[in-house]
């Protein structure tokens, strides 16, 4: 009984080992055969696309993530800025300089604003009344004759001829006076026959008292008696008071005694005067002046050219001086 029972169990053993065997041989069937036909696992082939999706997501993701976002606005910026930088130096090229915060205080002015650089022209100082005293006198003969005008004022003396033909002239008296601008004709005459024209201008140049008939047109200069000097006082009468009315008045009896034809040939040459290529400097000054009582009245005039120094001496003791 005893040796039955050790075959049975045996037996039982052996069936159990040959069924383990078969069932191992049968889990391992399915591999053996995917590995035979060389074809990839079906498991392994849903690995691998959701591996390559979860890779695309990823680039895909990686463009939009805060991080990268953040770099990229910086790469961005940096390319603005590095485009601008051009820009802002062309922007600072054309930027107009600054003053020199120096010179705005009052520190060290810029040579073009220091006094020296640039002199103003010096204007007439009339008295507490708005008048000039002034002092006259007639010089020449005939129609030649001339009233010469005198004014000190300023630190400056002022010379003038007659703006009224035919009224009484007085030695002295007071005048109001009016500036008259730098761009008019008779400005520019002025300044060009008895300033420009240096020692030989009309007013009081070397040749002041030569007769004009040859100027005027006529066959020899002592044709008329009218003088260069004269001349430049019928400019100022024929501004001030119009060409009909100056020939009205030198032509008559009572006003001047003229010839006809003289005065037709004065009134046409100032007339013809062309102005167009005389400039006047800010130096010269020409005023009329209008005197009291009904006297004559006349224009007169200054130039002191830019640097020019009005200088009034002082005695420092008075007691020696007295």
């Amino acid at each position: 009984m005893i040796r039955r029972s050790d075959k049975t169990r045996r037996d039982k053993k052996t069936k159990v080992c040959i069924l383990t065997a078969v069932l191992v041989i049968l889990l391992a069937m399915p591999a053996f055969a995917a590995n035979e036909t060389d074809e990839k696992e079906i498991t392994g082939e849903e690995e691998s696309t959701v591996t390559e999706e979860i890779q695309a997501t990823g680039e895909q993701a990686d463009d939009v993530t805060p991080e990268n976002e953040d770099e990229e606005i910086k790469e961005d910026a940096e390319v603005e800025e590095t485009e601008a930088e051009p820009a802002d130096e062309e922007d600072n090229e054309n930027e107009p300089e600054k003053p020199d915060e120096k010179a705005e205080s009052g520190e060290e002015p810029l040579p073009a604003e220091t006094p020296a650089a640039k002199q103003e022209p010096v204007v007439l100082k009339a008295s507490s009344s708005g008048k000039v005293s002034y002092s006259a006198k007639r010089v020449g003969s005939n129609a030649g004759e001339t009233s010469v005008f005198s004014v000190t004022s300023g630190g400056k003396t002022y010379t003038g001829a007659c703006a009224e033909q035919g009224v009484t002239m007085k030695s002295s008296g007071q005048a109001a006076i009016t500036k008259i601008d730098n761009s008019t004709k008779i400005a520019k005459v002025i300044y060009y026959y008895a300033i420009a024209l240096g020692s030989d201008n009309w007013w009081t140049g070397d040749h002041k008292t030569d007769k004009v008939g040859k100027i005027l047109g006529m066959d020899h200069a002592d044709d008329t008696d009218v003088t260069k000097r004269r001349m430049v006082e019928c400019f100022c009468q024929i501004y001030n008071m119009g060409s009909s009315d100056w020939y009205k008045t030198v032509t008559s009896s009572s006003g001047g005694g003229w010839s006809t034809g003289t005065a037709d040939k004065v009134r046409d040459y100032y007339k013809n005067i062309d102005t167009s290529g005389i400039s006047v400097p800010a130096g010269f000054e020409i005023w009329y002046a209008k005197s009291d009582s009904g006297a004559q009245s006349f224009i007169m005039w200054a130039y002191m050219p830019e640097g020019y120094v009005t200088m009034t001496k002082v005695s420092g003791n008075t007691k020696i001086t007295n």
